[in-house]
């Protein structure tokens, strides 16, 4: 079998959030927030992550999308930026910087797979049925949820 003929998998770092252990275990009324660390039980570190898939087709995916790069500013309505900082991410990480560095724009990417529905990975797409994204909003050509 030749590389042209396998499927090329990446793996792209986006960064790191930190949350409190309890959260991710389902306990909010024992939760620390970033502004109010004294009830942290367990802080700790969530890396965060967005995988490209290409086909041998050329068909080319991407498995989540990491957090996005206003994450403080889109979060801050819900507060969720309070319980989630991303507090380890450069420049470099950002998703839109994975794929310069893989040599692609976002318009190259024919499907966006979402794995689950965490802010991380899904508040950042504003698609409407049938997953068509509206002008301006996500650059892929077809989103695709895994439920």
């Amino acid at each position: 079998m030749s590389d042209s003929d396998k499927i090329k998998v990446t793996i792209l770092p986006t960064g790191t959030m930190h949350a409190d252990l309890t959260w991710l275990l389902i306990d909010p009324s024992r939760m620390a927030t970033y502004q109010n660390p004294d009830k942290k039980k367990d802080w700790v570190e969530v890396p965060t992550h967005a995988v490209y898939i290409e086909h041998p087709s050329g068909k080319k995916l991407i498995w989540d999308s990491g957090v996005p790069r206003d994450w403080e500013t889109r979060w801050a309505p819900s507060g969720l930026g309070q319980f989630f900082p991303v507090d380890a991410a450069t420049e470099d990480m950002w998703l839109d910087s994975r794929l310069k560095q893989l040599g692609l724009e976002p318009n190259d990417i024919d499907y966006l797979l979402l794995s689950h529905l965490h802010l991380d990975c899904s508040r950042r797409w504003r698609c409407t049925p049938p997953y068509a994204a509206p002008a301006g909003s996500s650059p892929f050509a077809t989103l695709v949820t895994a439920l």
